[in-house]
Formats: C-alpha cells, structure tokens, sequence
C-alpha cells in the first residue's frame, strides 16, 4: 500500500481512537497538494499531503489565523512531526462549480456567488487584522 496512506493512518490514529472506514484519494486541483478524504466512525475529515514544507508552514499558519478570527476555514487538527501530512475539518464534496454545473445560471446559484463573494471579502478585511 502506498506509504503516504499508510502515515495518513498513523497520524489520523494518533489523533483519533475512531477506526478508518476507508480512505479516497481526492481529484488535485491546482497544486502540488494531495488530498484525501477519511472515513471513520467519528465522521469524514481530510488529509492533506504536501512536499513543499514552506507552503504547508504557510498554509497552517495562515488556518490558524483565521480560524482565531473566526472565519469560514477548516479547522486542523494535527500535524505530522515533518510537516508534510495534517488532518484537518471536511467541509463536504459540493462546490459553488457543482452547484453552477447543476443548476445552471438559477438564481439560487447567482445567490451563492453573492454569498461566496462576500465570504472573500470579509476573509480579506478580517484576515487583515
């Protein structure tokens, strides 16, 4: 099996007593980021598997500044010891682009973009603070 499921494991069961359902690979998007979604008794998290130290230090750091801030970002629940796994809050498989390819230009979907739209806003201005 391969030896990044198989730390995945390792730290998620050292955060956790819950036992792993299953594990799936999550489509990249973007970077060089891996992603996988965990299923367990506890309910669904997500692992991030990242080589770049720097942007994972970044991203984590960042997390938890705007976690403090209280805005709309996964909350992370453990880091490896090398930096390079954490497991962090699942916030579902539906994204605005599924709900666009879904329903098409509705209102409900011009609505959400309105929504989202603000969300980043206020990420900016709080996240600034």
């Amino acid at each position: 099996m391969d030896s990044t499921v198989e730390k995945i494991k390792e730290l998620f069961l050292s955060f956790s007593k819950s036992g792993i359902t299953g594990i799936d690979k999550l489509p990249q998007a973007g970077s060089e980021r891996h992603y996988y979604r965990i299923h367990s008794s506890a309910g669904t998290f997500i692992a991030t598997y990242g080589a770049n130290l720097k942007e994972n230090e970044t991203f984590i750091y960042f997390s938890d500044h705007f976690r403090k801030k209280q805005l709309a970002t996964p909350e992370i629940f453990c880091i490896n010891a090398g930096k390079n796994i954490y497991i962090q809050e699942d916030f579902g498989n539906v994204s605005l682009l599924n709900k666009l390819e879904e329903d098409g230009f509705s209102t409900d979907v011009y609505n959400l973009y309105k929504k989202s739209l603000q969300q980043l806003v206020r990420l900016q201005v709080k996240g600034h603070e």
